[in-house]
């Protein structure tokens, strides 16, 4: 499994934010909240309507990061197939 640091890079843990769980750099919004959503069917769109400061490299790399601790084939494969609804969802609007 190839790693893409530049996206883990935007997840940072400090013992002074959020207890030192792993956040979003420059924020105090846990990568567990963002997977939780994720989990619950929230799309890119959805979590980005919720959260406007986040990108959608943050999101990708709060999945990079669990599917990087986890080592996990799902995550890998969830991580694709968002992309791939984000993409075709971007298609549609453009047309």
């Amino acid at each position: 499994m190839k790693i893409n640091t530049e996206l883990v890079d935007r997840i940072t843990a400090h013992p002074s934010v959020c207890g030192g769980k792993p956040v979003i750099r420059g924020t105090s919004i846990r990568v567990l909240e963002i997977l939780d959503m994720i989990f619950l069917g929230f799309g890119h769109s959805d979590i980005i309507r919720e959260y406007p400061n986040l990108t959608v490299a943050d999101i990708q790399a709060c999945l990079e990061y669990a599917s990087q601790r986890l080592h996990s084939p799902i995550l890998d494969r969830a991580t694709k197939e968002i992309e791939a609804i984000e993409t075709e969802k971007s298609k549609l609007k453009a047309s």
